[in-house]
């Protein structure tokens, strides 16, 4: 059986597919507790969780946190040379002509952007081995303040 959960913040879907077919099913969320709510789908879609070969699981709860800058700050791992991929915008602009255009503001801060060695093709092969010493290191380093939380993150 294959299932996918989405998780939002009023209702959680679920869609099962088996042999016998497809079921699709809506409950209630559970904002505090949104693993709650995707237990329940499966609970009320009445699944054999033996059964179950691969689950998908989203969350436009997580991602609407992130794009209104709620919640706790957050930072980007990223290859090295691509820093300020988010910061150049460069993709996806409607308004290319528009001369009042502001750019979004990126929903991670610069300081928040880590580089670290490692790279994969596009067929995947390993070009660059992935440096997980120097991910903890970066990691180790202090973060900036979030916008919305002055509260500084882990260090």
């Amino acid at each position: 059986m294959r299932v996918g959960v989405e998780v939002g913040g009023t209702f959680t879907d679920l869609v099962a597919i088996d042999d016998n077919g497809i079921r699709v099913t809506k409950v209630p969320s559970v904002p505090t507790r949104p693993d709650e709510g995707a237990f329940n789908a499966m609970v009320a879609a009445d699944l054999d969780f033996a059964a179950i070969r691969d689950l998908a699981h989203g969350s436009t709860v997580a991602t609407n946190a992130v794009l209104e800058r709620k919640g706790a700050s957050i930072a980007l791992i990223t290859t090295a040379g691509f820093r300020d991929i988010l910061f150049m915008q460069r993709h996806g602009r409607r308004q290319v002509y528009d001369l009042y255009y502001r750019k979004p503001e990126p929903v991670v801060q610069r300081p928040n952007v880590f580089e670290v060695a490692g790279r994969i093709l596009p067929d995947g092969t390993v070009a660059t081995p992935l440096d997980e010493s120097r991910i903890r290191d970066e990691l180790r380093r202090p973060c900036a303040p979030a916008v919305m939380n002055p509260s500084p993150c882990a260090a």
